[in-house]
């Protein structure tokens, strides 16, 4: 007997939407579905996944990016439109370091995290000098990097800024887009927009109140299992203490 040596299965947009309806019962083997229930559920497809980034970190989404410093630049625009850095925009601040680029081993300092409070609480931030704490300021559209203190002209000269970041899951467009999430999440990927299009089709209650189970069954196992497998430990910080 053979057996596949493959491990790229996936679905496209509209396979996902065939999907759905068929666990809704409204698609018959073998039809397609009006492009107008396509465009509606096409919507309610990205509607959720964009719901789905306040559910918290995705491993996959996770992004280290390298920021070229300038001498006595603070703040650094990084988004679609940059200025500093052409990307999706960052969501999150994971963690932050310096690297010394200029020797042959690269040494790395790392930079402390900081909340929007105690960046502002900070004096002398035009001081030019080693930065050692760094504050992201996500906007709608872009996200801005803070550093402090400010990058002098030998920081900027010997180090890269490296930064590890959430970025926003991507849209699915077109109908031959595949969902920006790994194939294991198809299945919750299916349900749940399955259970998001329930009352647009009319769905009896006791077949809705199944799909939701079912919906709600297979995100909780995919958010269980999408998290680091590794233990993080915290520590109190000092940076503010006064005796």
């Amino acid at each position: 007997m053979a057996v596949s040596t493959t491990t790229v299965f996936t679905l496209t947009r509209d396979e996902i939407i065939q999907y759905a309806l068929r666990k809704l019962g409204v698609l018959e083997a073998g039809v397609t579905p009006d492009t107008t229930t396509v465009t509606n559920a096409s919507t309610a497809l990205n509607m959720l996944i964009k719901s789905w980034i306040a559910k918290g970190v995705k491993l996959w989404k996770v992004t280290e990016l390298t920021l070229p410093l300038v001498s006595g630049q603070r703040s650094y625009g990084i988004g679609n439109a940059g200025p500093d850095l052409v990307t999706h925009k960052p969501m999150r601040l994971l963690q932050g370091f310096l690297r010394n680029v200029s020797v042959p081993v690269q040494n790395d300092i790392p930079l402390q995290l900081l909340a929007k409070h105690d960046y502002n609480v900070l004096g002398s931030k035009q001081s030019t000098v080693t930065p050692n704490s760094i504050f992201l300021d996500v906007q709608r559209d872009s996200s801005t990097l803070y550093f402090y203190p400010t990058p002098d002209a030998n920081v900027a000269s010997i180090y890269q800024a490296h930064i590890i970041t959430q970025h926003p899951i991507l849209d699915v467009v077109s109908a031959t887009d595949n969902a920006d999430f790994p194939t294991e999440w198809l299945k919750a990927i299916g349900w749940n927009l399955a259970a998001e299009l329930a009352t647009d089709f009319g769905v009896d209650a006791e077949r809705l109140q199944y799909i939701e189970a079912k919906a709600l069954a297979a995100i909780t196992e995919m958010e269980e299992w999408d998290i680091e497998q590794t233990s993080i430990y915290f520590a109190p910080s000092t940076q503010f203490y006064r005796p």
